[in-house]
C-alpha cells in the first residue's frame, strides 16, 4: 500500500460461478473454461485477497475466453475486510462527518499495518511458486495478473525466466524505478491509470520507454480518466470506470492471445 488510494473503490455486483478448491495446500478460487485453449491464468490479488467478488468475477471472465484461471489466496486471512474500502473513501472525502473521519481512522490503524506485518511481495510470491507445479502440468502457458499490490508481484515473477510465461500488471505500486521495469523477462504489459498518485507520471513514462525499447512482446497502456485501483475495484456506476475497466480486461485478453497464439 504505497498511498491512501491504493486502497478505495467499491465491490462489485454479480455472482462468482467458479469453485473454491485446494491446489498444493493453498486455498484458491477456481474457473474453469467450458472449452480450454491450453492457458491458464492466475491472478494475483490486490490487498482485499481471494475471497473479493470483484478478482473472482475476472476469473470468470478468463473462463469465458478460455482460459483455466486460478485466484490464490495469497494472505492467509491477514487481508483487511472489503468494507474498509468505505473508510479509505472517508478519510478522503470533503464530505464525511468527523465521526465517519474518526472511525475510519481507527479501522485503517487496525487493519493497514496488520497487513503489513504479516504480508510482502515475497511471502506473495512464494504462494504462488506453490500453486504453479500443479497448473503447470495441465496448460502449456501459464500468466499472472497482478492488480494493485499483486501487480507488483507479477511484475518481479517476470524477472525470471522459465518462472511464468508473461504478466499483465494493473496499477502495479511499490515498484523500484527503474531497476524492476529493466529486470523485467518475460513478455509484460502494464495498464496503467491516468489519475494515479501511487504511481507518478514520470514512473508510467520510465515504463512506456523501457517496454518499447524490449520490443513487440512487451507493452504499457494509460487508461484514460481513471483512478489507480480503476481495473479491479472501479465504480461500476461510472460510465468511463466500467468503460476503462472493462477495456483493461480486454487488453489482457489481446496481450496474452498475440503472444501465444
Amino acid at each position: 500500500m504505497s498511498s491512501i488510494t491504493c486502497c478505495t473503490g467499491f465491490i462489485h455486483s454479480g455472482k462468482p460461478s467458479g469453485d473454491e478448491e485446494s491446489i498444493n495446500g493453498v486455498k484458491c478460487y477456481v474457473a474453469k473454461p467450458k472449452v480450454s485453449n491450453s492457458h491458464a491464468i492466475v491472478i494475483a490479488t490486490d490487498i482485499f485477497g481471494y475471497t473479493l467478488p470483484n478478482s473472482r468475477l475476472i476469473a470468470d471472465s478468463f473462463a469465458k475466453e478460455g482460459y483455466y484461471c486460478v485466484v490464490p489466496d495469497l494472505f492467509e486471512g491477514t487481508e483487511p475486510p472489503a468494507d474498509v474500502m468505505t473508510d479509505f473513501d472517508n478519510l478522503m472525502s470533503k464530505t464525511a462527518t468527523l465521526s465517519q473521519k474518526v472511525y475510519a481512522f481507527f479501522r485503517v490503524l487496525w487493519y493497514g499495518p496488520k497487513f503489513l506485518l504479516f504480508n510482502s511481495a515475497s511471502s506473495g510470491i512464494k504462494i504462488i511458486e506453490k500453486v504453479l507445479p500443479d497448473v503447470k502440468k495441465s496448460y502449456t502457458k501459464v500468466g499472472v495478473q497482478g492488480y494493485c499490490w499483486g501487480g507488483k508481484i507479477a511484475a518481479l515473477m517476470a524477472h525470471h525466466d522459465g518462472l511464468i510465461d508473461a504478466a499483465t500488471a494493473a496499477h502495479a505500486g511499490g515498484l523500484t524505478y527503474p531497476t524492476d521495469i529493466q529486470n523485467i523477462k518475460v513478455p509484460t504489459f502494464f495498464m496503467n491509470a491516468e489519475e494515479d498518485h501511487a504511481i507518478t507520471v514520470e514512473q508510467k513514462q520510465t515504463i512506456e520507454r523501457i517496454m518499447n525499447e524490449k520490443g513487440s512482446k512487451f507493452g504499457s497502456k494509460i487508461y484514460p480518466g481513471v483512478k489507480h485501483g480503476f481495473a479491479v475495484r472501479g465504480n461500476e456506476n461510472d460510465g468511463n470506470d466500467k468503460t476503462q475497466r472493462a477495456q483493461a480486461f480486454l487488453d489482457s485478453v489481446s496481450f496474452y492471445k498475440r503472444i501465444w497464439e
